[in-house]
């Protein structure tokens, strides 16, 4: 018996209707169907997927950590040219429209950006001689060799990949199953060739396949849950589930889960120019005195220096940091299952309102996103959805679930054993 385990990148619960997702809908009768299923807040899914543990039990909630020890940029510590092409860069931005030569100065920016793009992808191969997976994002040259990562430093897709956690990986290699692994990064967001080597598994005997598809997340990031595109890439990734049916037809388990939702971008906040107002009324520098990471919907701070610890209290002062957002505390952090304490995340966080955008970030170069995710998971717009099916799953219905079910729920599909850390619970009965 195959069991197929496909991950819908952001597909949130109310995405499933007979008019969008026909296959999908229908499925829902067949087997086991949990409407909402809420992972733990921050962006750190797989974690959660494939070993089954809450983020303050892995302690992992992004993946960029404040962590210059371990960071595989540290060779650009003190590296000249990295401050060199940012100076270049804010000369560029800052640089007067002369009337008729407007068209030079937009020629020279767009050079620049794809010279500045190709030293990233130049720093990134280096990065990852020693990582497995080492995205640089947008994040300043300047302040990359202070940051690491909380996963991807070995594949997810092969034994060992955690030191201190055992994953559904492990499992399987130990009971000497054959697996696929076909999610990011080993496939970055290419649906279609997800979709051909997934329909190749159909003649492998007792096979495992781990398969994600991303549209539902790019897409959605750049024209909305609220758009009509959205309904089309829910209807797009329907069709493609289909095909695979037709292929493995009644020789498969399937489980289905939305790893969490996606909301409208309601309002835009620019973080970093309020708090470069308050480190200058502080006489503190970035870089020297603290560290800032902006994520899509979190502002974190790491203080270096006294002088930068003193930057705490004209942080919290912000009125606008007040009005849209909450700084984390050891309640909220625990109410959400976030690891607190640990400085590799940031001396303070504050995390945006659902809606609220901080634009820019250290993800988005330039670009205006319409949707976003990594809000605090109990609001419903951040749920996905979960559906099992096939033979020996008995049919049922909840209402809600957590996303660390996941894992043994696989596990029971597939007939093996539980990751050693796990704290879900299955959510199908194998008859």
């Amino acid at each position: 018996m195959k069991t197929l385990f496909i991950l819908l990148d952001a597909f949130r619960h109310d995405y499933i209707n007979p008019v969008d997702t026909p296959f999908l809908h229908a499925k829902i009768s067949t087997g086991m169907y949990v409407r909402k299923l809420r992972s733990s807040t921050g962006f750190t899914q797989r974690t959660e997927v494939m070993t089954g543990t809450c983020g303050a039990t892995s302690g992992r909630f992004t993946m960029h950590l404040f962590d210059s020890e371990n960071s595989p940029y540290r060779f650009l510590r003190g590296n000249r040219k990295c401050r060199w092409v940012e100076r270049e860069m804010e000369l560029l931005a800052v640089l007067p429209g002369v009337p008729g030569l407007r068209w030079f100065r937009r020629r020279l920016r767009s050079r620049a950006k794809v010279q500045l793009e190709r030293f990233r992808r130049t720093l990134r191969r280096r990065a990852e001689q020693e990582v497995h997976n080492a995205p640089p994002g947008q994040i300043p040259l300047s302040m990359l060799h202070e940051i690491g990562f909380s996963e991807d430093i070995r594949p997810l897709s092969a034994p060992g990949a955690y030191d201190e956690l055992e994953t559904i990986v492990d499992v399987l290699a130990r009971e000497n199953r054959p697996f696929d692994f076909l999610m990011y990064p080993e496939v970055e967001c290419r649906d279609d060739l997800v979709l051909e080597r997934v329909a190749r598994g159909s003649q492998i005997d007792d096979w495992v396949c781990f398969a994600q598809f991303a549209d539902s997340d790019a897409l959605v990031h750049r024209f909305g849950p609220g758009s009509p595109e959205r309904r089309s890439v829910a209807g797009e990734i329907d069709r493609k589930l289909r095909v695979l049916d037709a292929a493995f037809g009644n020789d498969c388990r399937w489980v289905i889960a939305g790893d969490h939702g996606m909301t409208d971008v309601q309002l835009r906040v620019d973080a970093a120019a309020e708090i470069a107002v308050a480190a200058r009324n502080k006489g503190v520098r970035l870089g020297r005195d603290y560290l800032l990471f902006l994520d899509s919907t979190l502002a974190r701070f790491r203080f270096k220096s006294p002088r930068g610890w003193g930057l705490l209290d004209e942080i919290k002062n912000s009125q606008m940091l007040a009005q849209h957002g909450r700084f984390l505390d050891n309640e909220l952090a625990a109410e959400l299952s976030i690891p607190f304490g640990d400085r590799r995340y940031g001396d303070l966080v504050w995390m945006a309102d659902v809606g609220v955008l901080i634009d820019p970030d250290y993800f988005h170069d330039g670009r205006s996103s319409k949707g976003m995710h990594g809000y605090r998971s109990d609001h419903d717009d951040m749920k996905g959805i979960f559906l099992s099916f096939g033979p020996g799953i008995a049919t049922g219905y909840r209402e809600e679930a957590r996303l660390r079910d996941v894992c043994p729920t696989i596990c029971a599909a597939a007939g093996v054993a539980e990751p050693a850390h796990n704290e879900g619970t299955t959510l199908v009965r194998v008859l």
